[in-house]
């Protein structure tokens, strides 16, 4: 198709200066510039096309262009490539001395400060597996620690099914490298992480309680947010020696701490949360919050799918015959309001 166009351009532009007037001649070398420009622009597409056919192609040296962004810690660079389709983000260079990938090769030791620029956009990518291991044998939270990448280690830490307990071969575990560099306080992060991991999460102590559960009835808010990271946290687990009680009932309890609010929102953004579980005597996490008289914890109760606003307690009591009860009129008000 393009050969056909450069050559009826070119019978069109040698025909110029025949016999035929100066206005039709001027018509004719017009409308073969617009034809020119047609085909450059059909051209430029047809390489644009070609250049983009396959992101993940190597260099000499084995690199995508990914992994040499990636290396030179070029944010915008890697924020490009990231964009385009077909891009493989886990793809190791294979004619690399270790094969690592380009999360590997952002982990480098003596990164520059904007490194973490380029870890926390190739860790928002589709599929990116941060498990996976280099020739040397270490995923990318064993790189971060043994380079002293505490910002890295952190993210790392919070990222979904991140091996901590098994990162790979080295001479060192992630703590001792982190407390060789003197990050004592990021290494007691690791190791709560892998001691809680080694012990059965969900396991009661004498008075029933699971960790969770501990963590919500005395509002710490951190020790939630870190316990809900856990794989096979239960966050419904009910204490079968205190009325078969959850995480988030203890949370808003009558007693209820300053911070109680901020524990409610993780318990209900944790995958699997029931908030109609109820206890032995029939109450759901509603009828807590409407005793106490909480009414920020009511109002974001009656917000969550699938909240009963008239699950019948105990005695057949309804949150609001709770609120009333316990003289917390406004909260009955707006139970009632929501209650048809």
């Amino acid at each position: 198709m393009m050969k056909q166009t450069v050559f009826a351009l070119l019978i069109l532009l040698l025909g110029i200066g025949s016999s035929e007037s100066a206005e039709i001649q001027s018509l004719d070398l017009f409308a073969g510039f617009l034809t020119l420009a047609a085909f450059l622009q059909e051209f430029a597409g047809s390489l644009m096309t070609i250049g983009a056919a396959d992101p993940n192609v190597t260099d000499e040296e084995g690199f995508t262009s990914l992994q040499r962004a990636a290396k030179n810690f070029d944010v915008e660079k890697v924020r490009e490539l990231l964009q385009t389709p077909g891009i493989d983000v886990n793809l190791a260079n294979l004619k690399g001395e270790h094969q690592e990938t380009a999360l590997h090769y952002a982990l480098y030791e003596r990164a520059p400060p904007r490194y973490i620029e380029v870890v926390n956009l190739l860790l928002e990518a589709p599929g990116i597996d941060v498990n996976k291991q280099s020739g040397r044998g270490g995923n990318a939270f064993l790189y971060a620690a043994a380079h002293g990448h505490v910002e890295a280690v952190k993210k790392l830490l919070d990222f979904p099914g991140m091996d901590v307990k098994n990162p790979g071969n080295a001479p060192r575990t992630p703590e001792e490298y982190l407390r060789r560099e003197g990050h004592d306080e990021v290494a007691d992060l690791v190791k709560n992480r892998i001691d809680n991991e080694t012990l059965d999460i969900n396991a009661a102590d004498e008075s029933g309680f699971t960790k969770l559960q501990r963590a919500a009835f005395n509002a710490d808010v951190e020790k939630v947010r870190e316990l809900l990271q856990i794989p096979g946290i239960d966050v419904n687990l009910p204490n079968r020696k205190h009325e078969d009680q959850t995480a988030l009932h203890y949370a808003l309890e009558e007693r209820v701490q300053p911070r109680y609010i901020e524990v409610v929102k993780l318990l209900l953004e944790a995958p699997g949360i029931d908030v109609n579980k109820e206890t032995e005597h029939g109450n759901n996490a509603l009828h807590f919050a409407a005793v106490g008289g909480h009414m920020e914890g009511v109002k974001i109760l009656l917000d969550f799918p699938g909240m009963d606003v008239n699950a019948r307690g105990y005695k057949g009591r309804t949150p609001e015959a709770y609120a009333r009860w316990a003289r917390k009129h406004e909260v009955a008000d707006l139970l009632r309001s929501r209650s048809g």
